[in-house]
Formats: C-alpha cells, sequence, structure tokens
C-alpha cells in the first residue's frame, strides 16, 4: 500500500458551479500555495503552467495528466472528490 506524503484537495473547486476559467484558476493558486510546490521541479513547473495555460477542458485534461502523474510519483494523493478537508 503506497504511502502518501501530502494530500491535496480539490473536490469543492471541482464541483463548484463556477465557470471553467476560475476553476483552472483556483487550482493553479491551490497547487502554487501548497507545501509540495518548489520552483525548481521543472517537471511539476511545467505541469502547473500547461494548466494555467488552458483555454479548454482538453488542454486542462493534458495538464492535469501531467500533474497527476508528478503527484503519483512524488507521493501526493489528489482528492477530487471530498469537498472538505
Amino acid at each position: 500500500m503506497a504511502v502518501w506524503l501530502e494530500k491535496f484537495y480539490v473536490g469543492d473547486v471541482f464541483h463548484a458551479d463556477i465557470d471553467f476559467e476560475e476553476k483552472r484558476d483556483i487550482i493553479v493558486e491551490r497547487i502554487r500555495l501548497s507545501g509540495f510546490f518548489f520552483d525548481d521541479d521543472m517537471e511539476l513547473i511545467e505541469a502547473v503552467e500547461s494548466i494555467e495555460e488552458a483555454e479548454d477542458h482538453d488542454e486542462f485534461s493534458y495538464g492535469w495528466d501531467l500533474f497527476y502523474d508528478w503527484c503519483d510519483i512524488n507521493r501526493v494523493w489528489v482528492d477530487t472528490i471530498s469537498v472538505s478537508a
């Protein structure tokens, strides 16, 4: 069983009744403010920039997949279901 070093909750954003751009921007802000975001991790920066620059759901999904893969490797649990931590 995996040992998760961090937990990242965004279920409240995923389920919020707000437009795409606002959801995207809130998610990017939370990632940047998280305890696992470091300015020198180029893979994470690429993923976050892909999310940040997404103009539609397909582009968001590409960046989100990069972010999710980074999280798996770095033992960050991403919770898109729970609406509170």
